[in-house]
């Protein structure tokens, strides 16, 4: 909860402060007098004045404000400072004070994007890390190791950039150009490198836009950019690896005497190791439990092993080693899988006869079972025999991020599933001049794309469901904050464009409604009288009452209340 309250009040923070900088700025450039420079709402605990201006901070975190001598048309304009009163301006100064705080918001999103690339972004590789056999990957081509260097002729560095243009080809057929490393033919031999050219056709799957919107997007079943882990699953005590010492949890870091980080590299080795008639398989190994190997620990890789064993040259599955992908880890209370009998340490084989590759077939498995029949016979293997177990799952009933309802079927069971480290690489630019030509295209990117979602949710093409407020900006700060530095600066730009954007609406009370005003004082050649503007002002605070309660519903519908019930269960 701390690391979520504070990386709320270290992105807000700035954010608000370099909007309200913004008005202040302008306003002391054109004389105006600021009588208040507030962080935050309501009744003020800490407070200093510093020649006419009044600095303080307020209870509530959740903005802030300028107070400008003369901007209330209910204020008494005293003789002396007519002509440091806000409303006494010209109209194009009035016009810059107004829009400041906005533009300011706006030019610190670019900021915010040099700073990122100058410190170094991290993007994964675009290295093909896993295949599942038997998948569309698989029988497309694709094998695990596999470097893809262009999609339809378009020179990719980034699997971000692999991904989009897969997502965005439901139907499509994609070509794509692969370097692939094949190993040395003998020791001394460098390992040779081939490329290729597979031709995919994504297929379509349920997914959402970027503006939230429900859509087809295209998917490439078995194609991961992440592989498993090289932690060990024994499911017979009498196969060759328990013998040898082997048990569930234990964690391998070298094969024949070379490094491994991935159970991927391990199978590949393993089936060169057999085909040059290898006599025998050494593993160097770390023991731990299956315990050892939980979500909330978040274990580092061990650095070097402490057991080195020899296997005779088998298959890995002859040898009882597997991938702890389909072990079971967990059971959830009253949950159908534990009904049926299914415990902890189990080793998920079969679903109704269909061998389990991985736990996204096992998902998938289940999901059209429960939509079909309602329920299947789960095969497990335990302590080396096949036991075979009826489950009927339970719907769980969500609603995704556009609001529409979700069925999920599930059987209440968590695998212990350690996903290995994607190659990585990081990103920095130094040149001035390409630095501020990616920064500004980022942040005219990211307006284009908030004032497309403005329209959309204006005419109803994308649910008000998709609205967040402070709880959301909270989760999404704290989330990224606990993934690193440059991620959580990209949600602070995301929001400081939003910010921009939102202020600059022709609503009263923001400084779109000021500046709305001023045209139409423009226009009609005088202000609008007074009680217009208290009438244009109470319309003004309606609507975003009314916005308020619609993003505080959300907020406590999409993630307090699933947040509290995940933390109670």
């Amino acid at each position: 909860m701390f690391l979520y309250v504070a990386s709320f009040i270290l992105l807000l923070g700035p954010l608000v402060f370099v909007h309200e900088f913004g008005h202040f700025i302008f306003a002391k450039l054109f004389n105006v007098r600021v009588d208040t420079f507030s962080m935050g709402f309501g009744p003020k605990f800490l407070k200093r004045k510093w020649g006419e201006t009044e600095y303080c901070l307020s209870v509530v975190p959740l903005g802030g404000y300028v107070k400008l001598y003369g901007q209330d048309p209910t204020e008494a304009i005293e003789p002396q400072f007519r002509n440091r009163a806000l409303n006494n301006l010209d109209a194009w100064k009035r016009f810059l004070v107004f829009v400041a705080g906005p533009l300011f918001n706006f030019l610190f999103a670019i900021f915010i994007f040099a700073m990122m690339l100058v410190i170094g972004e991290p993007h994964m590789a675009p290295v093909v890390e896993r295949v599942v056999p038997g998948s569309q990957a698989y029988l497309t081509g694709f094998r695990s190791g596999d470097v893809i260097t262009a999609v339809d002729r378009q020179v990719v560095t980034k699997y971000e950039e692999v991904a989009h243009v897969i997502t965005e080809s439901p139907n499509k057929e994609l070509v794509f150009r692969i370097k692939r490393t094949l190993p040395a033919a003998a020791a001394g031999v460098a390992p040779k490198v081939q490329m290729h050219e597979l031709k995919a056709e994504p297929q379509p799957v349920p997914g959402l836009s970027v503006y939230g919107e429900n859509i087809e997007v295209g998917s490439i079943e078995g194609l991961f950019n992440a592989g498993r882990y090289t932690t060990v699953g024994i499911s017979n005590p009498a196969s060759v690896a328990a013998k040898a010492g082997f048990k569930t949890g234990d964690e391998i870091l070298q094969f024949n005497g070379a490094a491994v980080k991935s159970w991927e590299t391990i199978q590949s080795e393993t089936k060169l190791a057999l085909a040059k008639n290898a006599k025998k398989l050494d593993f160097g190994y770390v023991p731990h439990d299956a315990s050892y190997w939980t979500p909330e620990s978040h274990p580092q890789p061990a650095a070097k092993p402490t057991v080195v064993v020899s296997l005779p040259a088998r298959p890995l599955d002859q040898l009882g080693l597997f991938s702890t992908e389909l072990f079971v880890s967990a059971l959830k209370d009253s949950s159908p899988a534990q009904a049926a009998g299914v415990e902890i340490g189990d080793r998920l084989v079969s679903l109704d006869g269909t061998a389990l590759p991985s736990f996204q077939d096992l998902k998938d498995l289940v999901q059209k079972a429960g939509e079909s029949t309602g329920s299947f016979d789960l095969m497990v293997e335990r302590q080396g025999k096949m036991l075979k177990k009826h489950i009927t799952p339970v719907v769980e009933v969500g609603h995704d991020p556009a609001g529409h309802e979700t069925k999920q079927y599930l059987m209440g069971v968590y695998p212990l599933f350690v996903q290995s480290e994607p190659e990585m690489f990081v990103e920095r630019i130094f040149n001035p001049f390409t630095l501020t030509v990616e920064a500004w295209s980022r942040a005219l990117d990211l307006s284009g794309k908030t004032l497309i979602s403005i329209k959309k949710l204006f005419f109803r093409q994308v649910s008000v469901g998709t609205l967040g407020g402070p709880i959301l900006i909270g989760k999404l700060a704290g989330d990224s904050m606990s993934r690193g530095l440059s991620p959580f600066l990209r949600v602070m730009a995301l929001i400081s464009i939003s910010l921009a954007i939102f202020n600059i609406l022709p609503v009263p009370i923001l400084d779109g409604g000021h500046i709305f005003l001023l045209l139409v004082e423009v226009v009609r050649g005088r202000p609008i009288t007074l009680r217009q503007t208290e009438r244009i002002q109470q319309l003004g605070l309606t609507l975003i009452v009314m916005l308020l309660v619609v993003v505080l519903f959300n907020d406590i519908s999409r993630v307090a209340l699933p947040s509290l019930k995940q933390y109670f269960q």
